[in-house]
């Protein structure tokens, strides 16, 4: 069994420690502590959160909330094996498993399927899918890791290899080259020391850049233009559905 299926095999053992489990991606950064995990478990039936990424029309898999039952197991559990129902090119692929292939247009189909619900339920155990900008984490690629205060919690997408250094800690040439990277990205996080007491008795403080700090008003503006072009897109291949029947 691969990582990528591997994960959510671990995670289905883990629920037994706690109520809810969080699962994250190792991408995965927090860029406000004033926000709670618990803000987002809005539905007391809810076994398993899932959220509608904002870029595209995929329910991600990066990051969810289980909450400890049998059921939420036995979904994971059978989440990690579709790896072995998969076509041979897409073996792995998690996200693939969810939406049935990796071709836009069969995600956009499945979508239709599923309509603009949130909330599925089998007799008292139920999935919740949270909205597009209803989830505690987005990517913080689309918005150049410009970030409100008010709506961000965590972002994904940082990965450390793609990361632009700053001028203290590299040559222009390094960090010049590191922006040619479709995936590249300046962490908002101004450097500071975390000190394991400071952490335990929440006296830490935070820092971050001011150039990334934006308004919510702002970071509206920035989403709904991502939001727009991902809207297109799925149009354009909901229109091909009829190529496939």
């Amino acid at each position: 069994m691969k990582i990528k299926s591997l994960k959510h095999c671990i995670t289905s053992n883990l629920l037994k420690s706690h109520e809810w489990t969080l699962f994250l991606s190792p991408d995965t950064g927090i860029i406000n502590p004033h926000r709670l995990i618990e803000d987002f478990i809005l539905y007391k039936n809810a076994n398993i959160i899932f959220y509608d990424e904002i870029h595209n029309w995929e329910i991600s898999s990066e990051s969810y909330l289980a909450r400890n039952t049998t059921f939420a197991k036995d979904f994971l559990l059978k989440l990690a094996q579709m790896e072995f129902y998969l076509p041979q090119s897409l073996h792995g692929c998690v996200n693939e498993a969810i939406h049935v292939n990796d071709l836009e247009v069969f995600k956009a189909c499945s979508r239709q399927i599923i309509g603009e619900r949130h909330r599925f339920c089998i007799n008292t155990d139920c999935f919740l899918l949270l909205p597009k900008r209803k989830a505690w984490i987005r990517n913080g690629l689309i918005s150049d890791s410009k970030w409100s205060m008010e709506s961000d919690f965590m972002f994904n997408g940082w990965k450390e290899s793609y990361r632009i250094p700053t001028v203290d800690e590299s040559y222009s040439w390094t960090r010049a080259s590191r922006r040619l990277l479709s995936s590249a990205w300046f962490s908002p996080l101004a450097p500071m020391m975390f000190e394991k007491k400071a952490c335990i008795n929440r006296t830490i403080l935070w820092k971050w850049y001011k150039s990334f700090l934006i308004s919510n008003s702002e970071l509206d503006k920035l989403l709904n233009d991502v939001q727009s072009k991902a809207q297109e897109n799925y149009l354009k291949a909901v229109s091909l559905i009829p190529n496939y029947l």
